[in-house]
């Protein structure tokens, strides 16, 4: 089963994660969410809009699954005030 629906970006919790099939790489605008993180890993990115942003950064985020596991996420990008943060399915297939 899929569901969709369209939310803005108001509407989210900033803790939240969205799957994002059409997204190329991991990516977050809050920096108090990596675990690490390191700065030498810069490079550009075009959003859905074909609108460039710059990734400041790479590293890991370590997150609490539905079941309370922790998992962490690796290569997430931070890109500075990105409002929400994308966890991309083609990353998450090709790990």
């Amino acid at each position: 089963m899929f569901l969709s629906c369209h939310v803005t970006d108001d509407d989210l919790p900033k803790d939240q994660w969205l799957l994002d099939s059409g997204c190329s790489n991991h990516m977050t605008g809050n920096k108090k969410f990596f675990s690490s993180l390191d700065y030498t890993a810069t490079t550009e990115i075009k959003l859905g809009d074909h609108t460039p942003v710059f990734a400041q950064g790479k590293g890991y985020v370590p997150v609490l699954t539905k079941h309370n596991q922790r998992k962490v996420i690796q290569d997430v990008f931070y890109v500075p005030n990105l409002k929400v943060n994308l966890i991309s399915v083609g990353q998450l297939n090709a790990e």
